[in-house]
């Protein structure tokens, strides 16, 4: 809630100058006093008020999580070579390791970690890390 909190707060909202997007900002200033109510909710109820809502905000119906909407489409897959960052790789969510290792090995960063040496091990955790692990040599 609190990077929420953060990023509403650095918005421009002067610059709302569409119907729509300040019926967005409502919606979204009215979202986070929903959930905020649990914790504060003599301070949220309050604000609420102010809104212009006639109804108690702890009686408001709780928010509804839209699956569909929540859906990472991309992941990002860290490439390690023996323990050590060497590449940060956005990848499509249910990308195969296969799909993962080409591109890892084919990344600048990683090419000139690995090349001429003897690959020992590759770990991969699905949509999140790509390990490889070389010889000494």
């Amino acid at each position: 809630m609190m990077e929420f909190t953060n990023e509403f707060h650095n918005m421009d909202l002067k610059s709302l100058s569409d119907q729509n997007d300040r019926n967005a900002m409502r919606e979204i200033t009215e979202m986070l006093l929903l959930m905020l109510c649990p914790y504060v909710p003599h301070f949220t109820c309050e604000l609420w008020e102010r809104l212009g809502n006639k109804t108690n905000a702890v009686k408001e119906k709780w928010l509804v999580v839209d699956e569909k909407a929540i859906v990472d489409e991309t992941k990002l897959v860290v490439v390690q070579v023996n323990g050590k960052l060497r590449a940060r790789l956005d990848m499509p969510a249910g990308a195969s390791e296969e799909d993962v290792k080409n591109i890892a090995f084919s990344d600048p960063n990683v090419k000139k970690f690995i090349d001429g040496k003897t690959i020992k091990k590759v770990v991969y955790v699905e949509g999140r890390l790509f390990s490889i692990v070389v010889d000494g040599n």
